[in-house]
C-alpha cells in the first residue's frame, strides 16, 4: 500500500513539473514568385539541400497527423509547468509543423505538403478566437507566413474565412496597447504588419510603419541596449523584442533599410541594438540575467522552480541565433555568426539560405 501511495505521489509530481518545448523559428514572408528560384538553389547547393531535407523528414511525419487547434491560448502570464500552459504548448506545436511543411514544399513541390498546410491553416482559422494578446498570438505567425505563400491555392469561400481571421488578428493587435513598451509592442507591430501584407490592408501597414518609429524612439538606447533589457535585466528579453521588430521591417520592403539604420534623437537604432548582442554571441562576454529585473513575475517563475529565471543565470549565446537570422537580410556578414552558433557549425540554417536567395532575387 505504501509503495502504491509513493508511486502515485511520483506521478503527481511528475505531471506538475512537466514542460513542453516550443520553438518558433524566424517567420519570413516568402513571395510565391520566389519559389522557383529557391527550389533551384536548393537543388544546386548540397548544403542547402541537406538543410531542407531535414524539414522534409519532419513534414513527412506531419502528413499522417491532424491539426489540434484551440479556441483560446493559455501561455502569457503562466509559469512554464502550469498545466494549462503545458497543454496549450502541445497544441501550439502545430505552428512548428507549419514551418516544416512550408519548407518541405519549397524543396520538393510535393502537393501533399500544400494540402496538409491548407488543412492546418483552415482548422486554426475556424477554431481560434483572436483576443489581441501579442504574446500569445505571436505563436501563430507561422500560420500567417504559410497562408501568405499558399493563399492563391485556397478556394474563395476558404479565403473568406481565413482572411476574416487574419484581419481580426491584425486589427485587435493594432487597436490595443497604445502606450505599451518593449516586446509586447514589437509583437503587435509584427502581427499587424504580417496581416496587412497578406490582405494588402493599408490601415494595418500604416500602423506598423508608424509604430516602428515610435518603438525605436522610445525603446532603443544609444549604447545598443533596449527598454526590455534594462527593465528585465535579461538578454533574452532584448532578443525577444528585436526579433519581432526585424520581422516587421521585412514586411515593409520599401522602408526596411531606412528603419534598420534610422537613429532616434538619442542615437539609438535597430542596427546598434542588433550589434549590441555580438560580443555575447561570440562568447567574448557573459551576460548574467535577471539580477536586477523590475518584474515580479520573473522572481515568481524562479520561486516556482523555473531555473531559467534564476538571478545570475548566464545567457546562452545560441539563443541569439534567430536575431541574426533576421538581421542577415540587412547585414549578410551575420551568416558567419549564425554558423558559429549552430551545432554542428558546418550546417547552414534554412533561414540563412532563404535570406541569401531572397536578397539576390530582390
Amino acid at each position: 500500500m505504501r509503495f502504491i501511495f509513493l508511486f502515485f505521489c511520483m506521478l503527481v509530481l511528475s505531471a506538475k513539473a512537466e514542460k513542453v518545448s516550443l520553438s518558433i523559428r524566424p517567420t519570413i514572408m516568402i513571395e510565391r514568385s520566389d519559389a522557383e528560384t529557391i527550389y533551384q538553389y536548393i537543388k544546386q547547393h548540397p548544403q542547402a539541400k541537406w538543410a531542407f531535407d531535414q524539414e522534409v523528414l519532419i513534414a513527412k511525419k506531419v502528413l499522417s497527423l491532424s491539426p489540434q487547434p484551440v479556441k483560446a491560448i493559455y501561455y502569457e502570464g503562466k509559469v512554464d509547468h502550469d498545466p494549462k500552459r503545458v497543454a496549450c504548448k502541445k497544441k501550439l506545436k502545430d505552428a512548428e509543423k507549419m514551418q516544416s511543411l512550408l519548407y518541405a514544399f519549397l524543396a520538393t513541390k510535393d502537393p501533399r505538403f500544400l494540402s496538409k498546410s491548407k488543412e492546418y491553416i483552415l482548422a486554426w482559422a475556424k477554431e481560434f478566437e483572436p483576443t489581441g494578446n501579442p504574446i500569445n498570438e505571436n505563436k501563430l505567425t507561422p500560420f500567417l507566413t504559410s497562408y501568405y505563400f499558399f493563399r492563391s491555392d485556397f478556394k474563395a469561400d476558404e479565403q473568406k474565412i481565413i482572411d476574416a481571421w487574419v484581419l481580426k488578428l491584425g486589427t485587435l493587435n493594432s487597436q490595443f496597447g497604445k502606450k505599451e513598451m518593449g516586446n509586447w509592442k514589437s509583437k503587435r507591430l509584427k502581427i499587424s504588419a504580417m496581416a496587412g501584407t497578406i490582405l494588402g490592408n493599408k490601415t494595418l501597414l500604416t500602423y506598423a510603419n508608424e509604430g516602428i518609429q515610435e518603438y525605436i524612439d522610445k525603446n532603443l538606447y544609444a549604447d545598443g541596449r533596449s527598454f526590455d533589457m534594462v527593465y528585465r535585466d535579461a538578454m533574452s528579453y532584448h532578443c525577444g523584442g528585436m526579433k519581432p521588430l526585424l520581422s516587421t521591417l521585412l514586411c515593409l520592403p520599401e522602408q526596411k533599410n531606412y528603419w534598420y539604420n534610422y537613429q532616434n534623437a538619442d542615437g539609438g537604432s535597430v542596427k546598434k541594438s542588433v550589434r549590441y548582442i555580438l560580443p555575447y554571441a561570440r562568447k567574448e562576454k557573459v551576460y548574467p540575467q535577471w539580477v536586477n529585473s523590475k518584474v515580479k513575475f520573473d522572481r515568481i517563475r524562479y520561486e516556482k522552480g523555473d531555473q531559467h529565471y534564476k538571478p545570475g543565470t548566464p545567457w546562452r549565446p545560441e539563443k541569439g541565433m534567430s536575431v541574426f537570422e533576421y538581421a542577415q537580410f540587412f547585414e549578410p556578414e551575420f551568416k558567419d555568426i549564425i554558423l558559429n552558433l549552430k551545432v554542428p557549425s558546418t550546417e547552414l540554417s534554412v533561414e540563412s539560405i532563404l535570406a541569401e536567395v531572397m536578397r539576390k532575387n530582390s
